[in-house]
This record gives C-alpha cells, sequence and structure tokens, in this order.
C-alpha cells in the first residue's frame, strides 16, 4: 500500500474517533427513513489556494509517451479475452495514448494502481475498448491536466482519480453504470463535471474535497446523492432532477458557498447533515408536489409539520418556531452561524442527535421541561455554550452531549437521570465540577477528562459503587478528579463527603 492512501487511511479513522457526524445505531425522527448524529471531522476545509504541482512545460513542449516503452499488460479477469494495461514504473513523462489492443487482443481494462502516482503523466487517453477502470488506477497522478474516458466504459471503481491535483474537468461518458466511492475526492483543482446518463446515483465521497468545483451537470437518471459526494465542494447552486429520491448523510457537507437548494416533487429522504457546515445557506425550497417535505419561508420541515429537519446555517430572516413541532431533528440547527441564543418552545418534546451542534456563537439554550429526549451529541462544538439546566423528567444523557464546549461552567442535571452516556463532558475546558443525581443507574466510558476537577454524587459510596459500567475496565474520570459523596451528617469515617448548607454545596473536612 503506498504512503499516500496509507495517511487518507489514517486521517479517515482519526475523524470517526474524535467526535461530531458518526452514525449512531438507533433510530430518530429528524430523518423520516434512518438516523445519524453528527460528529467533528478532522479534514482540511477552506484552502486559501489550489495545490500547484504542474510543471512549467507547455502541452506543445510535452513528448507524447511511447506505449511500447512504457505499458505491460495483464490478464482482465473480468472480461474474459481482454487486457488489463498498467505503467512498467511512474516515471513514465508526458501525454499517453493507450492503444486499443496488445498483440491481437483487446485493452479492456485499466489494471488497479496501474498509473498510481505517475507524477510526470500530464494527460491520458483511454480507448473506447476498455470498459473498466480498476481501483486507485491514476490515483496521486499531480500533474495530470485531462482525462478522456472510453465512449464504452462501464464502471469506475475506487479512488480511481483520487488526488488528481491538476485536473479540471471530466466528463463521465453515458455508458458508465457504476461509479465507486472517493473517484474524484481531492481532485482540488477540479472545476467542472458532467454526469453521464447512465448512472443513478453518485459514489460516496465522488466529489470530495474538490474545492473549486463549481459547474455539476446531474442527470436526470440520478435517483440517490450518495453520502460526502459533493463534500466542500464551491457551487453557489446547484440544480437536483426530479428523478432524485435519497439525499444521503452529509451529501453537502462544508459547501461553503451553496446560498440556496431546490428539493425535488420526489426526494423521500435526507439524510442527517446533508447540510451541514454550508455556512451560507440562506434558504431551502421543496417542489409543492414533495409528500415527505415543506418548506415555510425558506426553512426545511417534514410534510406533516411536526418536524424541523432543517435550519438553514445563514438564515437571515426572524425566526419562530412552528406550533405544530413536537421534534427538532438530528441535525436541525448544526452549524448555524449566527444562533446566538434560543428559547424551545414548550410544544417540543424530542430534540434530535447533533440538533444544535457546531453553533460556534450560541451561547445560551432554554429547555422546557416538555422535552424528554435530547440526543447524542446535541451540543457537540457550541464553543461558547455557557451554561444549561436540562429538563426535569430526562432519564437519559445521551453520548458526546456536551463534547467540546469549551466555555461549560455549568450543566444542571435533574434527580430523574439514569444514564450518563460516554463522552459526555470530554473537552469542556471550563467545566471544573458537576453535580450527579444517585438516581444514576449506569454510566458509559471516559464521560470526564482532566478539566473536571470535583464530582458531587447525591448517594452514597456504595450507592456509587452498585452504578453500571458500560466497560468495566474504563474509566470514567481521570485520576486527578475528586469524588465526594453525600452525607447530611456530618461522616465519622474517614472519606471526601459534601452536604448542602443553604442551598450551597459544602464541603465536609475530611476526617483522616
Amino acid at each position: 500500500m503506498n504512503k499516500k492512501r496509507i495517511v487518507l487511511l489514517l486521517t479517515g479513522l482519526l475523524a470517526m474517533t474524535i467526535g461530531a457526524c458518526q452514525k449512531p445505531s438507533r433510530s430518530s425522527t429528524s430523518d423520516l427513513s434512518s438516523a445519524s448524529s453528527i460528529v467533528h471531522s478532522s479534514k482540511p476545509i477552506n484552502p486559501t489556494s489550489v495545490p500547484s504541482s504542474s510543471s512549467a512545460i507547455s502541452s506543445s513542449e510535452r513528448k507524447q509517451i511511447d506505449p511500447e516503452e512504457a505499458l505491460e499488460y495483464v490478464t482482465d479477469s473480468e472480461h474474459p479475452g481482454g487486457l488489463a494495461v498498467k505503467a512498467i514504473n511512474d516515471d513514465i513523462n508526458g501525454d499517453l495514448v493507450i492503444p486499443s489492443e496488445h498483440e491481437g487482443q483487446p485493452v479492456t481494462a485499466i489494471y488497479r494502481f496501474g498509473f498510481n502516482q505517475c507524477d510526470y503523466l500530464y494527460s491520458v487517453v483511454i480507448p473506447d475498448s476498455v470498459l473498466l477502470i480498476e481501483w486507485d488506477a491514476f490515483n496521486g497522478c499531480d500533474r495530470l491536466e485531462s482525462v478522456t474516458l472510453s465512449k464504452n466504459l462501464e464502471t469506475i471503481s475506487s479512488y480511481a482519480f483520487q488526488e488528481c491535483i491538476s485536473l479540471k474537468s471530466i466528463v463521465i461518458p453515458d455508458s458508465v453504470t457504476t461509479l465507486y466511492e472517493m473517484t474524484f475526492s481531492r481532485c482540488s483543482a477540479l472545476e467542472s463535471a458532467i454526469l453521464g446518463k447512465g448512472l443513478t446515483k453518485t459514489g460516496q465521497y465522488t466529489f470530495d474535497l474538490c474545492f473549486h468545483l463549481t459547474d455539476v451537470t446531474i442527470p436526470d437518471s440520478i435517483t440517490e446523492i450518495e453520502e460526502y459526494a459533493f463534500g466542500y465542494c464551491d457551487f453557489v447552486n446547484i440544480t437536483l432532477p426530479n428523478s432524485v429520491t435519497t439525499i444521503h448523510y452529509r451529501a453537502f457537507d462544508g459547501c461553503g458557498r451553496l446560498k440556496t437548494i431546490n428539493i425535488p416533487k420526489n426526494v423521500s429522504r435526507i439524510g442527517d447533515g446533508a447540510f451541514l457546515l454550508c455556512d451560507s445557506l440562506e434558504s431551502i425550497t421543496v417542489d409543492k408536489d414533495n409528500a415527505y417535505y415543506t418548506s415555510i419561508d425558506g426553512v426545511l420541515y417534514s410534510k406533516d409539520l411536526k418536524t424541523l429537519v432543517v435550519y438553514p446555517a445563514n438564515y437571515l430572516n426572524d425566526f419562530t418556531l412552528l406550533n405544530s413541532v413536537t421534534t427538532i431533528g438530528n441535525c436541525a440547527f448544526a452549524g448555524a452561524v449566527e444562533l446566538v441564543h434560543y428559547e424551545i418552545p414548550n410544544h417540543v418534546t424530542t430534540v434530535g442527535d447533533s440538533a444544535f451542534s457546531h453553533c460556534k456563537k450560541l451561547v445560551s439554550v432554554y429547555l422546557p421541561n416538555s422535552v424528554t429526549t435530547i440526543g447524542m451529541y446535541c451540543f457537540s462544538g457550541c464553543e461558547l455554550l455557557r451554561s444549561l439546566i436540562l429538563p426535569d423528567g430526562l432519564q437519559s444523557i445521551e453520548s458526546g452531549l456536551f463534547n467540546g464546549c469549551y466555555a461549560l461552567r455549568y450543566v444542571g442535571i435533574p434527580d430523574s437521570v439514569t444514564y450518563l452516556g460516554s463522552s459526555v463532558f470530554t473537552s469542556c475546558l471550563s467545566l471544573s465540577f458537576v453535580v450527579l443525581p444517585k438516581s444514576i443507574t449506569k454510566f458509559g466510558i471516559w464521560i470526564f477528562d482532566y478539566a473536571t476537577k470535583e464530582i458531587f454524587y447525591k448517594g452514597s459510596e456504595e450507592e456509587w459503587n452498585s452504578i453500571e459500567l458500560s466497560s468495566p475496565n474504563s474509566s470514567i474520570y481521570k485520576d486527578e478528579t475528586i469524588l465526594y459523596f453525600y452525607s447530611e451528617n456530618e461522616p465519622t469515617e474517614p472519606g471526601n463527603y459534601w452536604h448542602y448548607v443553604n442551598n450551597v454545596r459544602t464541603i465536609w473536612n475530611n476526617i483522616d
């Protein structure tokens, strides 16, 4: 496995472990078909320039690569009688026209890793005999500016043109029926792309991190926009055909210049975070004939008006939640750029996964006692959130709820809570103490980190030790944290104890 591939895989693993659009295993009402929550991404965003690695050599000065000297052939296992072509080594230099046959046999495939990291390959013409481009075929060809695809091409495999950072345009022929994941991801100079009419869906991460992609043509054969398909692209608007039925999880994640989008009439599912971190998004409109979604003043709701689906990140109008809404959906307010204070009305009962995550200016939120469910990572990444009182009757504090709330100083936890999930208070740098009710019967793992110096438990040491642990071998808090047990009367045994004096937390003098 080459070095670039290893780095990308490690980056992906890191993004999965550190925190805000991670898919949970449970369902929620914000996505009408399935659910997922939001986690922090380690991917680079907001580049200031396109990586420049093209040579100063003009096209007229470049040499034509001799196929007889530069290429070798192996049996194409997918197409009997055909050959798969690859470079002899990655030192080939110039423009390449791949022959359609070799020694009387047709060239039907580009071999896996066949031209991987051929840094001085400037252009390639793939003959019409080729039906398949295998995985990583041109991955990391830094100077590859032009690609002419076979008119009979059927499949473009995973990573085929990933990190071709000089490629500026691509036309996918109508013959292509299958496009696998990350095909053109990280092609940071790519400006335009035309998808062929043979496709029914994009691949996952197809154009993810194509920072300069502004012009995309999506045919009316496409029914699904896959996960991260256009993550961090640069278009201001994009037209989705009526054939689209599904916009998957984070499909347009990080499209920072996208201002408006129309949901076509046949869309029946919009995945969580589909428009997360679209910082310029001002309004979402919906075709009047759509049976699943509707738009009121540019805000996206379920058709029955019971669920707030997406509040555009850069919404410019005054906003009042409809009285019919009982559910604030997964990721509904996630990434809202100007949201500072929000009072949830008392007709809301459910606040979904990551509903307010990444609201960088959010300072305060009021939660009424009508709210009985708050999803995972709900306030994750709200860096300015200072305090929050959870509603009476809440039974579960889900994983990652306040992860990355750097300014959080106080959380009021009701005596009804029975479960405290994993990583609830990780990276809460200002949270020096927390008061936990004795109603808790189960803990997740790594709930607190170094910032939380004191835990005041409302029960006895025996009650604390009876709480079930999700993982018996994992810690709940760091060694530096002091755990105090409640004692109404002055204790007679050694230990750390506390009680209330005029509703003020007071530590009993420790007994040696």
